[in-house]
């Protein structure tokens, strides 16, 4: 034997392999951590878009609470005008069947 000889040449292959199935577990791992990205942005969005359907739904409410409360004050208006005869029945009957047709409107 000489200086410099080869004394045993490894055979690359098992180290290729055990790289190349490094690699692909990584791969694996970020397509994993991508989808469970997209998962929470798409339940972080469904959440965003019930907050924005309670808000829109207690603003409704809240508007027809404030028609029928409207209403409730035309009615004992009309209810005070008629028992002081400035208006008529009919004026009365009318300011009825509105505050009973206002939105919200459970009371009467």
């Amino acid at each position: 034997m000489k200086k410099g000889e080869v004394l045993v040449e490894l055979d690359p292959r098992d180290l290729d392999a055990q790289v190349n199935e490094q690699k692909a577990a990584l791969n694996s791992a970020v397509a994993q951590l991508d989808a469970a990205k997209a998962g929470l942005e798409q339940g972080l969005a469904h959440i965003l878009t019930l907050q924005a359907t309670v808000e829109s739904d207690q603003a409704a409410a809240e508007a027809a609470r404030a028609q029928a409360d409207l209403g409730a004050k035309d009615l004992k208006r009309s209810d005070d005008l008629y028992d002081r005869k400035v208006i008529s029945s009919q004026d009365l009957d009318n300011a009825k069947a509105s505050a009973k047709a206002s939105p919200g409107n459970t009371k009467f």
